[in-house]
């Protein structure tokens, strides 16, 4: 989303194994958003350098020097795999390898080859896999057509695997509109090491709690056994608190009883937990008759949006 500034808290960031400079692509790509077109003359830029620690040519790398080859990590998701499906058939693996094909042609004309993670062969599997998968979840029946519950993977945005084997399972009907909040923030949320989160009610978190992990683990086992590269996120229940808190009324400042994670991070992912309820409620059959559980997706969609969290809002402001 553009801003009229963007703000660095850091010029180095920490991959899970190591502490390293951002590339000046990163940073390029995270500054250029600053200056919403048609609003602002100038857009602001500030990072926060940390002296001594942070010195003047790694800076000035950061920020002016060259930028870094993109690789290719190019990578179908299940939801583009299942949009493919649903107008190709079992056509969809040849027209994947015809595209990864004349990816390979273009980069190979241009003096470029393709990044070490992701040679074209292993693009190929790694698709005939993910379909194999989808067919074994139900996504696509035996006569290769994409199921009810295929389409209503096809239009959730990143988590579709976990939200459509949650949604058919019947976990989410069985949910009230405080466990779909809690739910959907499992789903979305990733916290930062380092950082800590209060906990609820183990009693009230398990009603929900054990169901999801068991769906999303189930999933993961057999993208393992499946031999898939890139796994579906865990669960990470750490934000359930805060989300509740929010949902209930609570203001930004007074989710720091409840997480050391900055606002921008508490926001970023109260919004990811919107988005998704928001794909979840629209992607529903209408033939399904849920009304309950639509109603209950509405109620937290709608005490979730509001203040800092409702992105239209603040635009407009």
């Amino acid at each position: 989303m553009p801003a009229r500034s963007v703000i660095f808290d850091s010029v180095s960031k920490f991959d899970g194994v190591r502490r390293s400079f951002l590339k000046t692509r990163e940073y390029q790509q995270m500054a250029g958003r600053a200056g919403r077109r048609g609003m602002d003359e100038h857009g602001f830029v500030y990072a926060n350098v940390d002296w001594p620690f942070n010195g003047y040519d790694d800076v000035a790398r950061i920020m002016t020097g060259e930028v870094e080859p993109i690789n290719s990590q190019f990578n179908l998701s299940y939801a583009t795999l299942l949009s493919l499906y649903s107008r190709l058939g079992e056509e969809t693996l040849r027209a994947c390898e015809e595209s990864f094909a004349n990816f390979e042609a273009e980069r190979a004309r241009g003096g470029r080859r393709s990044g070490p993670h992701e040679p074209y062969g292993r693009m190929v599997d790694q698709v005939r896999r993910r379909i194999g998968l989808l067919k074994r979840l139900g996504h696509i029946d035996r006569a290769g057509a994409v199921t009810e519950k295929g389409e209503f993977a096809r239009k959730i945005n990143g988590y579709e695997l976990q939200a459509a084997e949650s949604m058919f399972s019947g976990l989410l009907g069985a949910l009230d509109s405080d466990l779909l909040a809690v739910h959907a923030a499992a789903i979305v949320f990733e916290a930062r090491r380092g950082e800590w989160y209060s906990k609820l009610d183990r009693r009230f978190l398990r009603r929900v709690k054990n169901s999801t992990n068991s769906i999303v683990e189930r999933i993961r086992d057999l993208e393992r056994k499946s031999g898939i590269a890139m796994l579906s996120k865990e669960a990470d229940f750490r934000l359930s608190s805060v989300v509740l808190a929010w949902k209930h009324g609570a203001a930004l400042d007074e989710l720091e009883k409840h997480t050391s994670s900055a606002q921008g991070d508490i926001i970023r992912g109260l919004r990811l937990t919107l988005q998704l309820l928001r794909q979840i409620e629209t992607a529903m059959p209408a033939e399904r008759g849920d009304d309950r559980l639509r109603a209950n997706l509405i109620e937290a969609m709608m005490n979730i949006k509001r203040d800092e969290v409702d992105a239209e809002r603040q635009l407009r402001a």
